[in-house]
Order: C-alpha cells, then structure tokens, then sequence
C-alpha cells in the first residue's frame, strides 16, 4: 500500500479532446476590432481641416432644389462644380458657378438636371475649405415615394405557407374519413 493518497491520472489524448472555450473578453475585444475598421474611415473623413459634408437631396427630372453649404469663410468667393447633367444656375445651366458665402459662412446653389442618377457637387472656397453635396434624382413616377404596382402586394412567403397549410389540412381530413369508413365496415 502507498502512503500517498490516490491520484488520478489525465489521458492526454483526453487534454487534446477538450475544446477551448472563447470568453466573453474575446468576443468583445473581436467585435470592437471589427467596429473600428468601419468606424475609423469614416471619422478621418470628418476629421480633415477644411473639409464638410454639404446636403443629401432628392428631385425628379427637370426639378430643382436649393443646396445649402455651410463651413466657409464669410463672404469668401465660393466656387461649386458639378458634373455636365446638372445645373447650377437657373438663368444659364452650367456645372459650374460662382458665389460669395454669407455672413454665417453659408452659400446656396440651385441645382437642376434632366438626368435620372445621383450626382456629387462640390463646392470649394478661397480658404482651400470644401463641402461634398449629393443630388439624386429620380423620374417622375416615383416622386412621392411609391414605385408603380407591378403585381400582387402579398409576400411569396405567405402565399407558400397558406398553399401549404391547405394541403396539410386537406392530408389530414383525407386520413380521417379513411379511418371513419374502415371503423364502420368493421
């Protein structure tokens, strides 16, 4: 007899069984990795001296809207530029024009175009400062909103499932009448 108390001996092909667990730090230091390569573009976009996002708008063709750029200089001369399909000025259209900002460091142009699709207008200052705007523009039919009617307003999804419970609910009365008439000709 040993004096020692007994031990239990570990397989090692046991050890080599066991799967790691992945803690919850893990996970969380995982997911912020993850947050900060799309997170961090975007902030150093924003974080550029000089540079502001102007104005997200929506017109349909032939239509016009007033875009408001904002972080310039007081009554510096601004200069905004935009691709051929759109205008900026409403006497002449022209992609490009010119504007000194008001006293808040403001300065509006009116945008038009005959083009469906999304364009960039940049509008860039004497200081070096520039504002980034979107102009989308859309056809007429969708103006408020609402795409035309092409078909039934109903998910697929739902029209499978009623199909479905139809058959079921059919199978099943089929089974029970079966089982009726076998009950009484017995």
């Amino acid at each position: 007899m040993s004096s020692q108390p007994h031990a239990r001996r570990i397989d090692p092909i046991q050890i080599n069984k066991r799967k790691p667990k992945m803690n919850r730090k893990t996970i969380a230091t995982a997911l912020l990795a993850l947050l900060a390569v799309f997170a961090l573009p975007a902030a150093a976009a924003h974080a550029v001296d000089g540079y502001t996002t102007g104005p997200d708008v929506t017109i349909v063709v032939n239509g016009s809207s007033t875009m408001t750029f904002t972080g310039f200089v007081p009554g510096e001369s601004t200069t905004a530029s935009a691709p051929d399909n759109v205008g900026l000025a409403i006497v002449k259209a022209a992609s490009m024009a010119t504007k000194n900002a008001d006293g808040a460091g403001a300065v509006s142009y009116v945008a038009t175009s005959a083009v469906i699709g999304t364009f960039t207008i940049t509008v860039t200052g004497e200081s070096g400062r520039i504002a980034v705007g979107t102009l989308t523009v859309l056809p007429i039919d969708t103006a408020a909103g609402n795409l035309p009617n092409t078909g039934f307003g109903v998910p697929a999804l739902i029209i499978w499932g009623a199909g479905g419970a139809l058959l079921f609910g059919t199978a099943i009365v089929s089974v029970l009448v079966v089982a009726r008439r076998r009950r009484v000709e017995a």
